[in-house]
């Protein structure tokens, strides 16, 4: 088969698309003004609105979610104002759209962590407060679950403050502890 033959859809007509032709190795530049290919742009982020042809799919949030009690959009999903139990004892009360936890929010984990904050599409996501039972509790940004940006974290009992900055749930970047003695 050549390289230059059209390629055909199931039809024998030929496909909007034709292969490229054969490449003869890297490009190399000469000459130092010369141009070189430039790597293809990063995906772009999934839009909200790109997300509305999604269904839900009852079955799996059957499995996960115990209860729920709130609003509903025309095709079943949850949308605006409600609360739902997940069958592994976290819940959630706040925002919805499109079926997903979006905006702000309180969840409640089982082992008794609290986050109330913004959320993106079912991730912990933008800015808030998590709250540990033995009474610690970072206030800041967070992406993706994680502390990330800037935030405050203060130990059980008000001992040791840490205000700064935060990469993937670490200390790092510029920030101050505060010693409470």
């Amino acid at each position: 088969m050549s390289d230059t033959a059209p390629a055909t859809t199931d039809g024998g007509a030929p496909a909007t698309e034709q292969a490229a032709p054969p490449s003869s190795g890297p490009a190399e530049a000469t000459n130092p003004g010369s141009e070189t290919t430039a790597p293809p742009p990063p995906p772009q982020p999934v839009l909200k609105d790109e997300l509305a042809h999604l269904p839900i799919d009852a079955e799996l949030t059957e499995l996960i979610i115990k209860s729920y009690e709130g609003e509903k959009d025309d095709d079943g999903r949850f949308e605006g104002k409600g609360k739902a139990v997940f069958v592994d004892g976290n819940t959630y009360e706040g925002s919805f759209h499109l079926g997903m936890m979006h905006g702000k929010g309180l969840y409640t984990f089982f082992d008794g962590v609290v986050y109330n904050g913004d959320f993106f599409f079912n991730k912990i996501t933008g800015s808030g407060t998590y709250k540990w039972p033995d009474t610690s509790s970072y206030t800041g940004e967070v992406k993706e679950g994680l502390r990330h940006g800037k935030g405050t974290f203060i130990s059980p009992n008000q001992v040791t403050t840490y205000e700064g900055e935060w990469v993937e749930g670490k200390r790092e970047g510029m920030g101050t502890i505060y010693y409470d003695e």
